[in-house]
């Protein structure tokens, strides 16, 4: 029996893609939110393709995600839609949820950075 699609195994999710806003504390809520579904997407994704080679799992040549500044929060979808290539392709890498949202946090700048600033002082 062929193992179900990712897509297959979440929820229908609304489109993540944040409308323009100037409240701060909203943002960072669709900011959880959407962190919240990237960790359930990639949970899915590493369970499906636990199958697969070492080879082809600890692939580098994955290109690494834009750096998210909110300057244009449209992009936040787009943000962790180049995230989910690289953490599904180097799960031993990112093998716990902590290094996922570190890595995700390294390529944030701007008021994007200072939403997580207090998840960075907590973990020093």
């Amino acid at each position: 029996m062929p193992a179900p699609e990712p897509q297959d195994l979440l929820p229908h999710l609304p489109n993540p893609t944040p409308a323009p806003t100037s409240d701060p504390q909203r943002d960072l809520v669709q900011a959880m939110l959407l962190l919240t579904q990237m960790h359930q997407f990639t949970q899915a994704t590493s369970a499906v393709s636990s199958g697969t080679p070492s080879s082809l799992s600890e692939c580098h040549n994955v290109r690494e995600p834009n750096q998210f500044d909110r300057s244009d929060p449209t992009k936040l979808h787009l943000f962790f839609t180049q995230l989910e290539p690289v953490l599904k392709t180097q799960p031993r890498t990112f093998d716990t949820d902590e290094k996922k949202v570190t890595y995700a946090i390294s390529y944030l700048k701007g008021m994007a950075l200072t939403w997580f600033e207090p998840y960075l002082l907590e973990h020093e």
